[in-house]
């Protein structure tokens, strides 16, 4: 949850009337989530009756709740009222399952299952965001509200499986990313 509240007001009786409001809300996340098996020898190998995971998962990532409101208002004289919000929303994930086995001799088994391997990597993002920015210039004068709204997905997400020999059943080897833009509202009222 993140939240920003900026609010300015201006009065004069004569000249200027000035009201300038701002709210900047910044949101980053970068997380290295990574699930391996790495054999470095012809001694390393695991024998498994049933099923063998490797999974790496960034299950649940919820930026929401991102609220940023202002309000301005200038009155009298010759009225100036400016507001603005700036959201800036990334993600930048590394999520990695590898499977690996010994470069100087791939035709040593690396794993041994009864049922399924699966290496698998995935993210699911959600996020939801607000931004709601009110001027209003009192008289004669000018208004003005900007609201800036930034979501920037930049996860990298893989499955691999290098110099290794699997015995097994089965073998299910996924790499999977879901961003989703649950709701994302950007309002701006100026008035003069």
């Amino acid at each position: 949850r993140a939240q920003a509240i900026g609010a300015a007001v201006a009065v004069a009786s004569g000249g200027t009337a000035l009201s300038i409001a701002a709210s900047v809300v910044s949101n980053k996340v970068n997380n290295t989530i990574n699930a391996a098996i790495e054999q470095s020898s012809t001694d390393d190998q695991i024998d498994a009756a049933g099923n063998v995971t490797v999974a790496a998962r960034q299950s649940k990532l919820n930026i929401d709740d991102v609220v940023a409101v202002t309000a301005s208002v200038a009155s009298g004289g010759t009225p100036l009222a400016g507001g603005g919000i700036d959201i800036d929303n990334t993600v930048n994930n590394t999520i990695t399952a590898d499977v690996s086995g010994p470069e100087d001799n791939p035709s040593t088994s690396t794993i041994v299952s009864g049922g399924l391997i699966e290496v698998t990597a995935e993210e699911k993002t959600t996020v939801d965001v607000d931004a709601s920015n009110t001027t209003l210039a009192s008289g004669f004068g000018l208004g003005l509200g900007i609201s800036l709204l930034d979501l920037n997905y930049d996860s990298k997400v893989s499955s691999t499986i290098s110099d290794a020999n699997l015995d097994t059943a089965d073998l299910t080897v996924s790499a999977n990313s879901d961003f989703d833009i649950d709701r994302h509202r950007t309002v701006a009222v100026a008035a003069s």
